[in-house]
């Protein structure tokens, strides 16, 4: 007759022992890629105005900060000149 202490552990045994190590290590890595992306993309998006953006009419995307600024004070100036002159 076989000894009942060398059969190996069931279904039941085996989920007894702690899993919480093993799911907080999960999600403590899967906060840091999502973390981890979020400023990578931040950094990289954080200098460039997306493109497609208009600023009362004025198209300044895809550029840098301070080009955006420079093109949208000329433009808003012209925009602001035309309606003026119209009246």
């Amino acid at each position: 007759m076989p000894d009942e202490s060398s059969d190996p552990p069931t279904l039941t045994q085996e989920r007894s022992r702690s899993e919480w190590p093993g799911i907080v290590v999960r999600l403590l890595v899967a906060l840091a890629v999502l973390v981890g992306g979020y400023l990578g993309l931040a950094y990289y998006l954080g200098e460039r105005v997306p493109s497609g953006t208009t600023v009362e009419g004025v198209d300044i995307g895809s550029l840098s900060q301070e080009s955006a600024r420079s093109v949208w004070k000329t433009g808003w100036l012209t925009s602001v000149r035309r309606r003026w002159n119209s009246n």
